[in-house]
């Protein structure tokens, strides 16, 4: 689906457009990459298993080393550079800012990680 305008995807969108955007319907999840649509592929059995242990693991090392920092699934990341035309949505992020309930983004980010699955490593590369 990346760079390909459908009558439910605009052709561009910038990260405001793209947070308001109501989605196309289907329960998929996007990521904005240079103000395109990038369709997020759905998780292995053995990635959503890597994911939720490295949740866990770094979950709890935050509560025992760093309690005012959290750890969050799929944050939502606009990046510096080109930031009006990307919003990145990696595993895991750790932050050490208060929760948000009406934010779409994780403030300042201190650690971001992004699981490689071998079918589409260089797409995940370049995120």
């Amino acid at each position: 689906m990346t760079g390909t305008a459908t009558r439910n995807h605009p052709p561009l969108m910038t990260v405001d457009e793209f947070i308001k955007w109501p989605g196309d319907g289907t329960g998929t999840r996007y990521e904005l990459v240079n103000g395109e649509l990038r369709a997020q592929d759905p998780a292995s059995d053995a990635h959503g298993t890597i994911h939720s242990n490295l949740a866990r693991l770094i979950g709890n090392h935050l509560v025992a080393n760093r309690p005012g920092c959290r750890v969050v699934t799929a944050p939502g990341i606009q990046p510096r550079i080109r930031g009006q035309w990307n919003y990145r949505v990696p595993e895991l992020g750790v932050t050490c800012r208060p929760n948000r309930a009406d934010a779409h983004m994780t403030p300042d980010p201190i650690l971001l990680i992004e699981i490689l699955p071998p079918t589409n490593e260089r797409d995940t590369w370049s995120n």
